[in-house]
């Protein structure tokens, strides 16, 4: 069974937009340090930022689940679809305003808590929408998810690489992050815009039965976001000549090789392990605990869904404690 092609290619654009939020927040993490510069606030701003986010993923995705039969999904895609188009605009319109730190963090930790909310909504509808379709639908929602985070780190080299040669090593006002986030952000609200034209055009007909499925995905994701990004963006490159923003951005560089296999295989077994479980759990096929009821599917993919969430929001508030460890401080002052 392949699918209607068309309905399929929207579901992957709609799949990388559910985590398209994420990714950009993480990406632009050189650009919001470089504005922080000098705050208190830089040392513990990549914990915050993973625990403001996730905890409002967990909160949203939880109303959403909660109400999901009281509105209408394709309703609720629209608008988060809609919604998350604006505010990373607005995002990109902040790479040419001055901001002093203190505001500048507050409003990012804004947009990440709308963002996070945006995407809770539309990661509902979504997961939804892919199980009721079947296998293959939900095969490139998945796909599109895996192909974002791929994508956003093409885009940051491409828009790092000729600013950093041209930069040098040294970059105290922090234009090639700037530069690379205007670059990044734009890129990124114009495929937004392009997935809620896309979503518009086709046409969409309308737990405890699954703990090891919803364990499995939340676990591996609570580890994940325990050291990333709050941990991994502080480890330096070994090569001195290695441009910062390049090293945040490019991860096969020989010369911090072996720190570059462990990241690589991070993010392999992360996204191994969690598609088997999304796709597992909604799976008549392979859930024998559905017992066939056609009814509960979607039920089933956003339970999941919901416990991925939560996986991010334990392993965001955990990434403090890690850090406590790691460098026997205090992690939201230090």
């Amino acid at each position: 069974m392949r699918g209607d092609s068309r309905i399929r290619w929207v579901y992957f654009m709609l799949g990388a937009a559910t985590l398209l939020s994420w990714n950009a927040m993480i990406n632009a993490n050189p650009f919001f340090m470089s504005r922080l510069s000098g705050s208190p606030l830089r040392t513990s701003f990549s914990s915050y930022l993973s625990s403001v986010f996730t905890a409002s993923n967990v909160v949203t995705l939880g109303y959403a689940i909660m109400t999901s039969k009281q509105s209408s999904p394709s309703r609720r895609a629209f608008w988060s679809t809609a919604s998350t188009s604006a505010i990373v605009t607005i995002l990109f319109l902040t790479t040419f305003l001055p901001l002093s730190p203190a505001p500048f963090f507050y409003f990012i930790m804004i947009s990440a808590f709308c963002l996070s909310g945006c995407a809770s909504y539309l990661s509902n509808s979504v997961f939804a929408g892919a199980a009721l379709f079947g296998a293959p639908y939900m095969q490139s929602m998945m796909s599109g998810q895996a192909a974002v985070a791929s994508s956003v780190s093409a885009i940051s080299i491409w828009g790092t690489t000729p600013v950093a040669l041209a930069i040098g090593d040294t970059d105290p006002d922090g234009q090639a992050e700037e530069k690379s986030a205007r670059i990044f952000f734009g890129i990124s609200a114009l495929f937004m815009i392009a997935t809620l034209l896309a979503y518009k055009e086709p046409n969409f007909p309308c737990s405890q039965d699954q703990f090891i499925y919803n364990f499995a995905v939340g676990f591996v994701f609570t580890v994940t976001l325990a050291v990333y990004p709050a941990i991994t963006v502080t480890i330096k490159p070994t090569n001195p000549k290695t441009h910062p923003l390049l090293f945040s951005a490019v991860h096969f560089l020989v010369s911090d090789l072996v720190y570059m296999l462990l990241l690589c295989a991070l993010g392999v077994s992360n996204g191994y392990v969690s598609t088997l479980c999304m796709l597992g759990a909604p799976s008549l096929e392979h859930n024998s605990r559905l017992k066939g009821r056609q009814e509960d599917v979607d039920v089933a993919s956003t339970v999941a869904a919901f416990c991925l969430i939560v996986g991010l929001a334990v392993g965001g508030f955990a990434s403090f404690g890690v850090r406590a460890i790691i460098c026997n401080c205090d992690p939201f002052t230090s």
